[in-house]
């Protein structure tokens, strides 16, 4: 499982206001997610332009809101981490 730093649209919008194309690294130059980490894009707020948006993931209705806008969600494939193995203990008998 995957965890994800969130950031709602509201925020994009804020902290991007008349850009119209935003990178994950322009998430992470903003301080808006720990860098390095994935990120997911949440439908919290309301946009009213444009706005192409790269991330790791998008909630449906964050994907709703930028393409009503005109916009567009670039989702990112997110690198696997490995799962902790899990030892059984033999039993003899």
């Amino acid at each position: 499982r995957n965890w994800y730093e969130v950031v709602n649209l509201s925020t994009l919008f804020a902290h991007f206001e008349g850009k119209s194309d935003i990178t994950l690294e322009d998430i992470y130059a903003r301080g808006l997610a720990k860098s390095g980490s994935p990120v997911k894009i949440l439908g919290d707020g309301e946009i009213s332009s444009a706005l192409k948006v790269e991330a790791h993931k998008f909630s449906a209705s964050a994907i709703e809101k930028l393409q009503k806008a005109g916009g567009e969600a670039r989702a990112l494939e997110v690198e696997q981490t490995d799962k902790p193995k899990k030892f059984t203990k033999k039993t003899e008998g």
